[in-house]
């Protein structure tokens, strides 16, 4: 394996600096238009957290920390969509991923306070496939039943909210087959295929938003 001469850290810093900016000026007219379409979606999901956040009782406090997480997913998606139009697939999937784990948790604390405090205070983790599966399950489809009648149907797919997320978190835990060779084809944006990155953000905000426009179908009307 062979390596470039070695540069000054600053010096290499700043060339990195250089090429993520190419990237940025090169992104062509498909896919600024889905970084349009991104921000339209991570604007409603902001708009959601407000609506939810108006109607929120004081002593709510895992309906608090419901609508506080929406505003960290927000946060991470912006976060993502950036890395990945510079070429930083790595951070920008992570980021994705952690988008996607608590925007789904935001939904699945709203009715389960026990399971916030036990999130906040106990050192409990989130399980991804206990709150797909919860939120996918027929107790739950009864709730939604009792509030929009007997139309409801389920906001999610468990297969495809588990078949992103685990493609997400195959990258987390070092599992690299879909991805460029190491530098510099790593940082490139055109290499690293941009559109599909961005449009497993998009994805991710369609799941969330479908999960709360579900669950809170007057923020689906308004």
């Amino acid at each position: 394996m062979s390596h470039a001469l070695r540069q000054t850290m600053p010096g290499l810093l700043k060339a990195l600096h250089e090429k993520f900016g190419r990237n940025l000026r090169s992104l062509n007219t498909e896919v600024v238009e889905v970084l349009d379409n991104i921000d339209t979606d991570l604007r409603l999901l902001a708009r959601l957290a407000e609506f939810l956040e108006i109607d929120i009782n004081s002593g709510d406090l895992h309906r608090q920390g419901g609508a506080s997480l929406l505003r960290e997913a927000f946060s991470d998606l912006s976060q993502a969509m950036y890395l990945q139009c510079i070429g930083l697939v790595v951070p920008g999937r992570m980021s994705t991923r952690r988008a996607f784990e608590l925007g789904i948790a935001s939904v699945y604390i709203w009715d389960l306070p026990h399971a916030y405090w036990g999130w906040i205070k106990c050192d409990a983790d989130f399980s991804f496939s206990e709150m797909i599966a919860h939120l996918s399950s027929e107790p739950y489809m009864e709730l939604l039943r009792s509030q929009q009648g007997a139309s409801a149907a389920a906001p999610l797919s468990i297969k495809e909210c588990q078949k992103l997320y685990r493609q997400l978190s195959n990258t987390v835990h070092g599992k690299h087959s879909d991805l460029p060779m190491l530098s510099p084809a790593r940082f490139d944006a055109e290499k690293t295929k941009t559109i599909k990155e961005l449009g497993d953000i998009q994805t991710v905000l369609k799941m969330i938003t479908a999960a709360w426009s579900s669950r809170v179908p007057t923020f689906r009307a308004s």
